[in-house]
């Protein structure tokens, strides 16, 4: 009689251990397939000229690798580092002198990420940005990255303010 009981818990045990392992690996597949999607969902308004969405909900498992150089590349802006940063990007002459003039002129002060658009292999980030000069008027920002081999590199800034 007693080793019937043994032989039912160690079933039962055996049963729950299955179930434990299916349910973890279950689990796992889900967050790796979540982080391929960084965005998990947009909300956007019509009639918005910037073709933005008014609300989106980030992935937290996303890599955020991407979304670090972007905030080392627009602190370099701040900074006084405009010239070497945008030597970087294959923009004109012209639009390089614009933009460090405007940067120097009218620093960020603030900046959100609002959405992020990846391709397999392009990341490009839009922030909302609060400046000195315009403290009740955000500018819209938009930096795109490309990977190249392993790492991430800006290589482009957009900006509307």
């Amino acid at each position: 009689m007693n080793r019937r009981r043994a032989d039912a818990a160690g079933v039962v045990a055996l049963k729950l251990l299955v179930a434990l392992i299916v349910a973890a690996a279950t689990l796992l597949a889900c967050l790796i397939a979540l982080r391929s999607r960084p965005v998990l969902y947009r909300y956007y308004e019509t009639g918005n000229p910037i073709h933005e969405p008014a609300i989106a909900i980030f992935n937290p498992l996303r890599d955020r690798e991407p979304e670090r150089l972007a905030e080392e590349f627009l602190k370099g802006l701040r900074t006084g580092a405009c010239s070497n940063l945008m030597r970087e990007l294959s923009a004109s002459a012209e639009f390089q002198q614009q933009t460090c003039e405007h940067e120097s002129s009218n620093r960020i002060i603030s900046r959100k990420l609002r959405n992020r658009t990846d391709e397999p292999s392009k990341v490009k980030l839009y922030f909302s940005a609060s400046r000195e000069t315009q403290l009740d008027l955000a500018s819209q920002l938009w930096v795109t990255l490309e990977l190249n081999g392993t790492s991430w590199r800006v290589i482009r800034y957009d900006r509307y303010y």
